[in-house]
C-alpha cells in the first residue's frame, strides 16, 4: 500500500480549506468595513480598529476587492504563516 499520495492529498485538502477559511473571514471583514470594492486596501486582524487600518499597522492585511491578496502582507499574514527569505535561494533548513 503506498498512503504517501494519500497523506499529500490530504495535506493539500487542508492547505485548501485554510486559504478558504482566511479568505473568507477577511472577505467578511472587508464588508462590515466598507473596503470590499477597492484595490489595493489594508484590514486588520488584530486588535487595531478597520477604520484605522494602515499598512504600517502591525496586524494590517493586504486586500484586493475584499479578498486577501497574493502577497506575503496578503493570504500568508491572514492564515499567520510565517515566510522565510533566503537570500541565496536555498530554503531547504526551513518548514
Amino acid at each position: 500500500m503506498n498512503l504517501q499520495s494519500d497523506v499529500r492529498k490530504a495535506a493539500l485538502e487542508n492547505l485548501k480549506g485554510s486559504i478558504v477559511n482566511a479568505s473568507q473571514m477577511v472577505y467578511g471583514k472587508a464588508i462590515v468595513a466598507s473596503k470590499e470594492k477597492a484595490v489595493k486596501q489594508y484590514i486588520c486582524h488584530g486588535s487595531t480598529a478597520a477604520s484605522n487600518c494602515t499598512e504600517s499597522s502591525t496586524d494590517a492585511i493586504e486586500i484586493t476587492y475584499g479578498y486577501p491578496a497574493a502577497e506575503v502582507n496578503g493570504i500568508l499574514k491572514a492564515m499567520d504563516i510565517d515566510v522565510v527569505v533566503a537570500s541565496s535561494g536555498d530554503v531547504s533548513s526551513h518548514d
